[in-house]
């Protein structure tokens, strides 16, 4: 048998291969993946690859500032090209029926963003503003994006949203005034350690600026630490518990925009002076 026949009868073989697992897949409850034929499906939201004839399992993923954003899967397609998919988004065109072309977003209904479950998803209008009930005030609702608005689901009653001196925005809801950002954190915002991070934070110090990828869950610390920064846009801040033994730490709070002059170790040393602008915390 030459090395080309072999290849044929291989190449056969995976054909045939699949067609079985195929076949005993679907006799399991599994579907085909629209548009990806070589993966099945079923109503647990298991993925079967039926090329390798393994579970192929959706990862967490995260953006760049380790906030979660939901799960994604890698699948090839027809031609073997690989994508990462949102698994939502996989599951609701699975399962789902969709005749509004302009509903082309995935909403979770619980805001928990590995929570692929069908009946926890829900297509809806990027465009169009949708609502959803309040977790912390179950009388009221909010609209799933900006501008946030938020009405009593009775009768309608939209509480004003004010801004503050400070430039905080607050509501007021059964007589309990709220911070908006919290309120948008608590409903939308996932938070992987609710025990040390109790507050809420502006990344780009804008009080004003509510919309999701501004907001974020920190500890006290985190806080401080942001509040006291000053921050300019070509650089990127870390935040750290642990620092290395080489840097050098100022543990005072020093009055704000004062200019010091630190010798850094010896000047036999031939160490440069470093000239440092310390801002104090607010």
């Amino acid at each position: 048998m030459t090395f080309l026949d072999k290849y044929i009868v291989d190449k056969e073989s995976a054909q045939d291969k699949m067609s079985r697992v195929n076949y005993e897949k679907q006799r399991q409850g599994y579907e085909p993946i629209k548009d990806y034929p070589r993966y099945l499906i079923n109503d647990q939201l298991t993925v079967w690859d039926t090329k390798l004839d393994r579970e192929v399992n959706p990862q967490s993923k995260k953006s760049r500032s380790g906030g979660l954003i939901g799960r994604q899967i890698r699948l090839n397609d027809i031609n073997g090209k690989r994508y990462d998919l949102s698994f939502s988004y996989l599951v609701a065109k699975q399962f789902i029926p969709n005749e509004d072309i302009n509903k082309n977003k995935i909403f979770h209904l619980d805001n928990d963003l590995e929570n692929d479950t069908v009946d926890n998803l829900l297509w809806i209008n990027n465009n169009q503003q949708q609502f959803v009930q309040l977790v912390i005030e179950p009388e009221f609702e909010i609209t799933t994006t900006q501008p946030w608005k938020i009405r009593r689901i009775a009768d309608g009653f939209e509480p004003s949203i004010n801004q503050k001196i400070d430039g905080y925005m607050q509501v007021t809801l059964n007589n309990r005034t709220y911070g908006l950002r919290r309120l948008v954190a608590l409903q939308f915002i996932p938070n992987d350690d609710p025990e040390h991070k109790t507050q809420c934070d502006h990344q780009n110090h804008r009080r004003s600026d509510n919309q999701l990828t501004n907001l974020r869950w920190v500890t006290v610390s985190q806080n401080n630490l942001n509040k006291g920064q000053i921050h300019r846009s070509n650089i990127e801040y870390v935040y750290v518990d642990v620092i290395d033994d080489e840097c050098i730490v100022v543990n005072e709070l020093i009055i704000k925009f004062t200019t010091y002059r630190i010798p850094a170790i010896e000047e036999q040393q031939n160490i440069l002076i470093i000239e440092v602008i310390i801002k104090a915390g607010t």
